[in-house]
């Protein structure tokens, strides 16, 4: 009638094996459940520590490139002091006029170089920056995004409740390409890489949306994933419905 730790109501169930069955049943699931959990919340942080490291080195681009563009104004000043100018020399000695009061100033130039060819440098230097500058505007936002989106991944994990959340949150992150998908949960569907669990998830499917009822008898339904927000739209959602959506914070 009794295991250590546990009681199993055996009158409940027509025999004692089927008890035992039904029991070991849900351990086993229990220990699946925590086991595919740990892999996706694993691969969603290793995917997110990238997109940081990603991040980061953007913004080092990001900084290399205003550098560059302020070498315009060394551009400028060479030009206005071209007769200082002579191959060989490692700097100029130049008055800043950018400056008020004006103030003299040394700029490095190459001595293997001519001095149009020291000023085209510069130039160059400054029109690749300006590029990369716009190319960054694009790109640092996405980048942020995806670790805001992948926060929101780690925050739905910590709610998952069964074995169809990790599902949808799974092919979240293979969808997004944050990881490749032999990658991914080993044996997540059982049968053969499993261990020998054979769970079918079409046998308790459910939808990944939660539903409440406010004080006043409303209905309010939360999707537990970005497909359980898509889905009450396009299913549930009618005119006269209100849709609630808070920006920029996980599990909003």
């Amino acid at each position: 009638k009794h295991s250590t730790g546990f009681n199993i109501p055996v009158g409940d169930f027509s025999s004692y094996n089927n008890a035992v069955d039904l029991f070991y049943e849900g351990q086993v699931e229990e220990e699946r459940f925590t086991s595919e959990k740990a892999n996706i919340f694993r691969a969603a942080s290793d995917a997110k520590k990238r997109l940081e490291r990603k991040l980061e080195n953007l913004f080092e681009d990001r900084k290399k490139a205003e550098d560059n563009i302020r070498l315009s104004k060394y551009g400028e000043l060479l030009l206005a002091n071209f007769s200082k100018i002579k191959r060989g020399m490692k700097e100029v000695s130049v008055l800043d006029y950018y400056n008020d009061p004006p103030q003299e100033i040394v700029i490095p130039i190459d001595p293997a170089l001519l001095p149009q060819e020291n000023i085209d440098k510069i130039f160059k230097r400054v029109k690749k920056a300006k590029r990369a500058i716009e190319l960054l505007k694009e790109r640092i936002p996405q980048v942020e995004d995806e670790i805001r989106y992948l926060e929101e991944i780690q925050y739905q994990l910590d709610t998952a409740e069964d074995i169809d959340d990790l599902s949808d949150i799974r092919e979240a992150i293979l969808k997004g390409g944050y990881v490749k998908k032999r990658h991914v949960l080993k044996g997540f569907n059982s049968g053969k890489e499993g261990k020998g669990l054979r769970v079918k998830r079409g046998d308790f499917k459910t939808e990944p949306v939660r539903r409440f009822k406010s004080t006043d008898g409303c209905e309010i339904l939360c999707g537990k994933t970005a497909s359980g927000n898509d889905l009450i739209l396009r299913r549930y959602a009618r005119d006269y419905d209100v849709w609630f959506h808070a920006c920029g914070t996980a599990g909003s």
